[in-house]
């Protein structure tokens, strides 16, 4: 089936998936940790402008902003390699009446992000794209269970928390 074949392609990818982002973080002591959500917008020309300048270089504006991301939460992690967490939109259609559903699909999956030497943005972009678009194909094995998978293949809940969100809604009405 579609699933298990998706499942064994996780099976497979997760032995090498890295660990989350390590960002730094205060001595809290006992504080709950603080969250807080970034959100940035674009004016309808800026979009159009980012949007051009993708397509000449064959990426998404998605893929490209995604990259820029990356790029600034490297700045700040204390390892090398790291997994984001991108959510997306995944309302399958193995149903006729789920298209007449209201609720929230949203699930996510894990991209890697690798650090290879004298890579451009570009490059980095064109990379980490491919690389979600390849995962994208898997997808009828949720975010979660994929998560799961990790948690069991670590033996602890610590490996598996992903708490570096990338979420786009570029070029969403």
């Amino acid at each position: 089936t579609r699933y298990a074949m998706d499942m064994d392609y996780w099976r497979e990818q997760l032995p090498n998936m890295p660990p989350p982002p390590q960002l730094p973080a205060r001595d809290a002591q006992g504080e709950r940790p603080q969250f807080r959500r970034r959100i940035f917008s674009l004016t309808c020309d800026e979009f159009q402008r980012l949007s051009a300048k993708a397509a000449r270089l064959g990426i998404t504006p998605t893929g490209f902003v995604m990259a820029a991301f990356a790029d600034i939460i490297r700045c700040w992690n204390s390892g090398e390699d790291f997994a984001l967490n991108v959510t997306l939109f995944n309302r399958p259609d193995s149903h006729p009446d789920l298209q007449t559903i209201v609720g929230d699909f949203t699930s996510m999956v894990l991209v890697p992000v690798q650090k290879v030497t004298g890579e451009s943005l570009i490059d980095r972009a064109r990379r980490l794209q491919r690389t979600l678009w390849h995962h994208l194909d898997h997808r009828s094995v949720s975010g979660i269970t994929i998560l799961d998978e990790l948690r069991k293949m670590a033996g602890s809940h610590d490996a598996a928390k992903y708490t570096v969100v990338f979420t786009s809604l570029l070029n969403l009405s």
